[in-house]
């Protein structure tokens, strides 16, 4: 087990957890998800801590994946569109 005794928060609860903010390392990327929504958030969080589809996340949350597919798609856009602002380049972008 790693342990940093000066630290409140412990390596295997950050490796646990399943908020995406938790696994961000660039900041940029970090400031991008904190501007989601939280259904947004939710959505990124478990296609890409998680590891499920769109279909999956839409039985988890009682959403059509048509429903859930639209929130993914608007939520990449979304930190597409901070990252830009941020002057991150357009071609890091979709």
């Amino acid at each position: 087990m790693l342990v940093d005794e000066s630290t409140e928060i412990q390596v295997e609860d950050i490796l646990r957890s399943d908020n995406i903010e938790d696994h961000i390392t660039n900041p940029v990327l970090y400031e991008a998800v904190q501007s989601l929504t939280e259904k947004q958030k939710e959505v990124i969080s478990l296609a890409y801590v998680k590891g499920l589809k769109d279909t999956e996340i839409g039985v988890l949350l009682n959403k059509s994946q048509q429903a859930v597919s639209k929130i993914h798609k608007a939520a990449l856009r979304r930190i597409c569109k901070y990252i830009e602002e941020k002057g991150g380049l357009k071609d890091d972008c979709m």
